[in-house]
């Protein structure tokens, strides 16, 4: 992806009020205003370089001019940013206060997972305690992200650390303005209904990712931001913006993007993104769609937020950095469309299964079957097919009322299928496929 390195947090689409200012004074204002002199350039860089040349000429001329504001806090949300339509096109503003927030969360977590740590678990009790002690239990307290958490201020220096940590941010960075821009092209509006507030964050989600897709690159910084929401901006929490109530980040919502991610796997998986990489992604934002789900889990969080104090929470820098992967076997090395594939089998109308498949192929006929739901529970199914041009083009069968056509295709060094298939005489429209060899 061309993305440089930036600094980006969720989408709002309408600033909160004034009078109910609640979120100024976390950070020092130095520290704000050094993010300000690096950052911006950076987010405009990517908007202009990486973002806009990828929008249609219809969809920039009904996006007019678009421009990006910096202030440097907006009181009213630990996490905010928005956009606003105007005469001849609009202004997505970023704060930067939620910037520097996310980004020390982006840092902790990739920190935290390279040296050893299970960093969602440590950087989620860091957020329930913020949420609950926010302000009050703040005076006295190593309250910010990397000093609460213990995180080395070298942490960057870690190239694998820095790696991790570029990624999160420069994803985040296309999806959240794309998503904005949805906003701006849309015409949504501020004064509509619940229901209506909701759909038309999906559908904002929907032009992001779509830029995503034509970027070719998915986004992974996504995961870590709704995770951040899930426990820090929820009803309870003083954190929480004044547009929560018609803009909540909810389970539904969550379970769109996963699918939507999911459903544009060849794309993604044609930019370089390992079948692996996208089903931890799909599992992390459908894990954010669980605990949205689950009363008693947020119930569960809030006493332990409640609990916890900010000077339990440094870890002790005991951890050890993971060792690097073992390298890939070289292409060509296992026969392709032969032996057994995991990944997703995905449903066009947003259901998402764990699969098994196992091929056997005589020539350049192919026959197997796989299996989907965890444990197979879900199904089993049947393939025959043959190749032509690279590619396997099969028929499927489910029990005696199931069945359809599919087309499935290698990439990345033959170890990776993507494809679609679809029911009685289609090819695709039913669903998509990620696989890859154990």
């Amino acid at each position: 992806m061309r993305a440089r390195v930036g600094l980006l947090l969720l989408a709002l689409l309408v600033p909160p009020s004034p009078a109910a200012a609640q979120w100024a004074g976390f950070y020092p204002r130095a520290r704000l205003l050094e993010t300000q002199r690096t950052m911006p350039a950076s987010i405009e860089e990517n908007f202009r370089e990486v973002i806009w040349p990828e929008l249609s000429s219809a969809e920039k001329l009904r996006l007019g001019r678009v421009t990006l504001a910096f202030p440097l806090e907006n009181a009213g949300s630990a996490v905010n940013f928005y956009a606003s339509a105007g005469t001849g096109g609009g202004t997505i503003t970023i704060p930067i206060s939620s910037v520097r927030l996310f980004a020390d969360i982006a840092i902790a977590s990739a920190w935290l997972n390279e040296m050893g740590y299970k960093g969602e678990d440590k950087v989620a009790d860091y957020l329930l305690v913020l949420r609950h002690r926010y302000p009050d239990g703040l005076a006295g307290q190593r309250h910010r992200p990397l000093e609460a958490l213990g995180i080395p201020a070298n942490a960057l220096d870690n190239p694998r650390v820095n790696s991790l940590y570029q990624k999160i941010v420069a994803t985040a960075i296309v999806f959240i303005i794309g998503h904005e821009l949805g906003h701006l092209y849309y015409g949504h509006r501020v004064d509509v209904t619940p229901a209506r507030s909701r759909a038309d964050e999906v559908q904002a989600d929907a032009f992001g990712l779509e830029l995503m897709r034509r970027i070719k690159d998915p986004p992974s910084g996504m995961a870590v931001y709704f995770y951040m929401q899930a426990h820090l901006n929820q009803p309870d929490s003083i954190l929480r913006a004044r547009s929560y109530a018609t803009h909540p980040l909810d389970s539904a919502r969550m379970r769109a993007l996963a699918t939507g991610i999911a459903l544009n796997a060849e794309s993604f998986t044609l930019g370089g993104t390992s079948p692996a990489a996208l089903n931890t992604i799909v599992a992390k934002i459908l894990e954010v769609a669980g605990l949205l789900d689950r009363p008693g889990v947020q119930e569960v969080m809030r006493k332990r937020g409640q609990t916890l104090r900010f000077d339990q929470l440094a870890v002790h820098q005991s951890g050890t950095a993971r060792p690097l992967p073992a390298a890939p076997a070289p292409a060509g090395a296992t026969q392709l469309f032969a032996g057994n594939y995991t990944g997703n089998w995905l449903h066009a109308g947003g259901t998402i299964f764990p699969t098994t498949m196992q091929l056997t192929r005589t020539g350049n006929s192919v026959k197997g079957s796989y299996s989907f739901g965890k444990g197979g529970v879900a199904g089993n199914a049947s393939i025959d097919g043959i190749i032509v041009n690279g590619a396997l083009y099969y028929d499927w069968r489910w029990g005696d009322g199931f069945f359809g056509k599919g087309i499935l295709r290698p990439t990345a060094a033959n170890r990776v299928l993507v494809g679609t298939w679809g029911y009685t005489r289609a090819e695709q429209g039913g669903g998509t496929w990620i696989l890859g060899r154990p």
